[in-house]
């Protein structure tokens, strides 16, 4: 991929800030210089965003304490720009230059969008972008004619973009959430979704007091969400609100397959190539997962970094991570094809960098996020159970004052 250079230059004048949370700046072209009004300017995963003016300046205000942000910067056929600070450098004054968007992937050869991309892989897309929750069901994306579709059929790859932010209307939760897709690759040889962007949360009834089923929706949405995980291995809460962790290893071994009646697929061949009836018994390679007995807290996954904070989280092989306050939803047994009760909700967490360390903050966020990789419970949610980083629930109790109550 070509390597493009986004410009930021910080302005220093003498006018001193009326307000000392914000940040002003000014929004251009890197090649031209001229201004670029209507662009989008936010927080990512926060409900704090603007759009440039005609002259392309804009403000930012009332930024909270105590956190590190991540700004993005778009506008229809630049690159995205994205910005990180934190709130002890406000204010900033900043001018933004922007330069002209080329698609294109690595190591790949650029395919024309398909004419029918909606047509043939809308659902496909659908289903591993907002999910298939209760919550994502409710959904619906306003611009479907902004999204263009790439099949790499060497690669067995499946790409998709967006030639505008995504306007995503969330009817379950009342949310109006704007989605700078930067990357949504499907492998279709293994089965996994990777998809990167940047969202910007807005209220569908911003004028009104938000109603009871909106806010009943959105506590139930946060308890056992990663946000709620992440907030509470932070505050070393993990116990206390309903998350048991165990270490976990995924080991491939040899085990006994019993060859009964209905084992009719199975083919087996003598030394001379000819097909024999399978014993009554063989072995094969299988894998298994080897699940630790000991419930682990913060302090066993925690390590302090850089500034002395405890909020390096950190650990080798993979965790398992199962929220006992809930049971997993039927929409999820169901797309798994699960024919059992319904159990706790379960998932494995792996960090595949080097290091096996990522960074996470009191308000849920951590980073880099592509770096922590889930499958299970919190694989399965997406875009269409997610919620603010600046939403907070009402404390929840129950009469003998312990954090939390089961859901079903």
């Amino acid at each position: 991929m070509k390597n493009f250079f986004l410009l930021l230059c910080l302005l220093f004048s003498s006018d001193v800030f009326s307000q000392t949370n914000s940040i002003i700046g000014l929004l251009s072209d890197a090649d031209n210089g001229k201004s670029i009004p209507g662009g989008n300017i936010f927080i990512s995963n926060s409900s704090k965003g603007t759009i440039t003016d005609t002259a392309g300046r804009f403000t930012l205000s009332n930024i909270a304490e105590g956190n590190s942000y991540e700004l993005v910067v778009s506008s229809v056929g630049y690159e995205t720009f994205t910005y990180s600070f934190s709130s002890i450098q406000l204010p900033l004054n900043l001018h933004i230059k922007l330069n002209r968007k080329v698609v294109a992937m690595d190591n790949v050869v650029i395919v024309a969008p398909e004419v029918d991309g909606w047509k043939k892989w809308g659902p496909l897309f659908l289903r591993n972008f907002l999910g298939s929750s209760e919550n994502a069901s409710s959904c619906k994306i306003e611009n479907i004619d902004a999204i263009k579709f790439r099949r790499y059929k060497k690669e067995n790859l499946l790409e998709v973009t967006a030639d505008d932010i995504l306007i995503i209307k969330n009817h379950q939760l009342g949310y109006i959430i704007k989605f700078q897709l930067e990357q949504f690759i499907y492998d279709f040889k293994n089965q996994q979704v990777t998809y990167l962007g940047y969202p910007l949360f807005d209220e569908i009834n911003k004028d009104a007091i938000l109603p009871g089923r909106f806010v009943k929706r959105r506590k139930k949405a946060y308890y056992g969400s990663l946000m709620h995980f992440v907030r509470c291995l932070y505050n070393n809460r993990l116990v206390p609100e309903g998350f048991e962790v165990r270490r976990m290893q995924r080991v491939t071994v040899y085990d006994t397959i019993f060859n009964g009646h209905g084992n009719h697929g199975i083919v087996m061949y003598d030394s001379a190539g000819k097909k024999m009836k399978p014993p009554p018994y063989f072995l094969k390679r299988v894998e298994k997962e080897l699940i630790g007995a000991a419930v682990l807290n913060s302090d066993s996954l925690l390590f302090a970094g850089d500034d002395n904070k405890k909020n390096i989280f950190s650990f080798s092989n993979w965790l398992l991570v199962r929220y006992v306050n809930e049971y997993e939803p039927f929409e999820f047994t169901r797309d798994f094809g699960n024919r059992r009760p319904q159990d706790f909700q379960a998932s494995n967490l792996i960090i595949v960098n080097d290091e096996k360390r990522i960074t996470i903050q009191a308000d849920g966020n951590f980073y880099l996020s592509t770096e922590l990789l889930m499958d299970g419970y919190l694989g399965w949610e997406k875009i269409g159970d997610l919620l603010p980083l600046d939403y907070y629930p009402e404390q929840k109790t129950d009469q003998s004052g312990s954090d939390g109550k089961l859901i079903k």
